[in-house]
């Protein structure tokens, strides 16, 4: 992989765990707001009922953060951003990458020689 195609699949990546990242809020932000709306008239409700929104709101918000912690982790192999010796990601250290184009935990060569 040549830097250019490294510098381009990072910032697909960043892109990509932005958008999960947002997914994640909204799956926070939506459920909470939803339960808050509801409190001043939760006496209204019956006590089973107020007990399977809570619930359904927990599901919610954890499906979301699991979703963007899932996207996170598998992201990176597909778009090659992985050290081909350690299989370690190389994301968090592409300025030292795109810098040497080497891995920055085992030492292995991840960019193509430029001539």
């Amino acid at each position: 992989m040549t830097r250019q195609e490294f510098i381009k699949n990072t910032n697909r990546y960043r892109n990509a765990v932005t958008v999960s990242a947002l997914v994640a809020l909204v799956c926070l932000f939506v459920p909470v707001g939803f339960m808050a709306w509801l409190d001043p008239n939760r006496s209204e409700l019956p006590h089973h009922v107020w007990t399977i929104l809570n619930i359904a709101a927990f599901v919610v918000i954890a499906a979301g953060y699991a979703f963007m912690f899932v996207r996170m982790s598998r992201l990176s192999k597909p778009l090659g951003l992985c050290c081909p010796q350690c299989k370690k990601s190389v994301v968090q250290m592409s300025a030292v990458v795109i810098a040497t184009g080497k891995c920055g935990h085992c030492g292995a060569r991840v960019l193509d020689e430029t001539v």
